[in-house]
């Protein structure tokens, strides 16, 4: 197992570590990436300190590049209908708090689908089968609040012995059958994309404009 964060630890420290945990780690200035190609390559830990030395820029993990996936309930409502779907004994797994609520790393199962995220009611599944973010502790929020583990959750407090939990069933079984989203006919926008079954009330938001 590896140490685990004590407080006070810097986002350039938890940064190294987790580089040599096998993450990929992106600077952010809040959630935007600084790194160009991020996706496509891993910075090295040179490249890390010279990014996190004067602790302003923000860390994020490439769950596009590691087997986890992000669940994030940004509220009371999406937490309620997490523990409603899967129980609470299904959700022991590494946990953050952000300015918002909770995030939730699980393994990633086969076959989920080809997105980097999907919305399954208020929760957002950040999938990472397409290049996603997660920003994770000790960042800032630009609000001031700073992104913690919660105790005995933190990513350190497991490893090859209590690895992380496989996401739940019920929730991948949502996933499965989650509406894809489409890319919207020219003149309709500027590369957004309107969820499958959505046409209709989306062209009429725009008759309205």
């Amino acid at each position: 197992m590896m140490p685990k964060v004590t407080e006070g630890t810097s986002k350039l420290e938890e940064a190294l570590r987790l580089t040599q945990a096998g993450f990929w780690v992106v600077p952010q200035l809040g959630k935007r990436a600084v790194a160009m190609g991020w996706d496509q390559w891993r910075l090295s830990e040179e490249d890390l300190r010279g990014y996190l030395s004067d602790g302003r820029l923000n860390i994020a993990i490439v769950l596009s590049k590691c087997p986890l996936v992000d669940v994030e309930c940004d509220g009371p409502e999406a937490e309620h209908e997490l523990v409603q779907m899967c129980g609470k004994d299904t959700l022991r797994t590494p946990t953050w708090k952000s300015k918002r609520g909770l995030h939730r790393l699980f393994v990633r199962p086969k076959d989920l689908p080809l997105r980097a995220k999907v919305e399954v009611g208020h929760i957002e599944v950040r999938i990472g089968n397409r290049p996603a973010l997660s920003t994770v502790p000790p960042s800032v929020h630009e609000e001031g609040v700073t992104y913690r583990w919660l105790p005995g959750l933190s990513v350190w407090d497991f490893d090859e012995g209590n690895p992380p939990l496989p996401l739940p069933e019920p929730l991948v079984r949502k996933l499965m059958v989650a509406p894809k989203p489409i890319k919207r006919e020219r003149g309709e926008g500027d590369g957004e994309v309107i969820v499958e079954g959505g046409r209709n009330d989306e062209l009429y938001r725009h008759g309205c404009r």
